[in-house]
């Protein structure tokens, strides 16, 4: 391997359970739900077309699909078919944890990302993400007046019309102006990018039995729990995630020591202006992160480092401003400012009875012999 090439492995153990979305979710009449071994059962649509076609079932299926309200175990329950039976169509099982459904309105699933086996894994490009934002949190921390002209941007900004624009470019100033140091072109461009100089690869997979169901559960600062009726795939605690590192120092002059010391800043700043509204003033083991979504929006972003003081306002108002109407009046964001924290919820899960915050994690980067 050339000189300028260091390789190194990355372990990342779940403390919580952890979500990365496929982008697809199944609703309640493409699974089973069996409530007395906990149990979601998740169909092979070729095996289950075939099985019902061999029972002459198949036009009521699609009239199921089309007119019918019931979820599947009601529907095979109705037409007889029997458990040994349907469960051949199975692609896989998957534990339901903690997650509570209710007889009506059974919820939509969000599903895992998986590779092309069928086995769940994780994106390279998920983990470096949450490397970025520990570099630029750093980077901010060390340097803010050099973010002052683009921090009267982001005060001055109006909501956009397609929220995924707003502060698009203010964002894209702040990476250029951290990051782009490779070639000192004046244009932000990802190929000058010096973090284009790590690069990590797909975890290895994992097995389908490291998955758990979890309920998205919401904490309020005096610790209520709200159960919120979002279900996604997750890994379970206590599994380890293996990823290929590789850092090129001709693009990137970050050691592995200043990554593991950004991750570290960045989560103890994380704990004192946020957790700490909480109750959550207590240990977390050394370089602890927060990896996948659903883990919430100061996990993701750097408006408390870049506004200091100010965060709580400027975090309220850049939610608030990516909201509709209806969702901005039930969320209330309008509050946090009195709460001191913004956003004013916690964002949790459940696993064996035990409330964990969703995605929390901690890493390793060992050098390879």
């Amino acid at each position: 391997m050339m000189g300028y090439l260091k390789t190194y492995k990355i372990i990342v153990e779940t403390l919580a359970p952890v979500f990365i979305g496929s982008g697809e979710k199944i609703n309640r009449k493409e699974y089973v739900f069996h409530s007395n071994d906990k149990k979601v059962l998740i169909p092979d649509l070729f095996k289950l077309y075939k099985g019902l076609e061999k029972l002459n079932l198949l036009k009521e299926y699609e009239n199921y699909l089309l007119y019918d309200s019931k979820d599947l175990f009601a529907w095979f329950k109705d037409r007889n078919v029997d458990k040994k039976e349907y469960q051949q169509w199975m692609k896989y099982s998957l534990d339901s944890g903690d997650a509570v459904f209710e007889e009506k309105g059974k919820k939509e699933i969000l599903l895992f990302v998986k590779d092309s086996y069928g086995h769940p894994y994780v994106p390279g490009s998920s983990l470096k993400g949450a490397l970025r934002t520990a570099l630029l949190t750093e980077i901010i921390m060390e340097n803010n007046n050099l973010f002052d002209e683009v921090k009267k941007d982001i005060v001055k900004a109006k909501k956009a019309k397609y929220k995924r624009r707003y502060l698009y470019r203010e964002a894209a100033t702040i990476e250029q102006e951290a990051f782009n140091a490779v070639r000192n072109d004046k244009g932000y461009n990802a190929a000058n990018d010096c973090l284009a100089g790590i690069r990590i690869s797909d975890s290895k997979p994992l097995n389908l039995s490291d998955l758990v169901l979890c309920q998205k559960i919401d904490v309020t600062v005096e610790g209520k729990q709200k159960s919120l009726p979002v279900l996604r795939e997750c890994i379970k605690p206590h599994r380890k995630i293996e990823f290929n590192l590789t850092i090129d120092t001709h693009l990137c002059n970050y050691s592995v020591d200043a990554i593991i010391g950004s991750i570290n800043s960045f989560f103890n700043y994380h704990k004192d202006v946020f957790n700490k509204a909480f109750g959550k003033d207590r240990e977390y083991p050394e370089n602890s992160f927060y990896l996948g979504g659903g883990s919430g929006y100061v996990s993701k972003t750097v408006t408390y480092p870049l506004f200091g003081e100010e965060g709580v306002v400027m975090a309220s108002r850049i939610i608030d401003n990516t909201l509709s109407f209806k969702t901005k009046q039930e969320h209330k964001h309008y509050k946090d400012v009195s709460l001191g924290v913004s956003p004013h919820m916690l964002k949790c899960t459940k696993y064996e009875e035990t409330l964990y915050e969703m995605g929390l994690c901690k890493i390793n980067i060992l050098e390879n012999k």
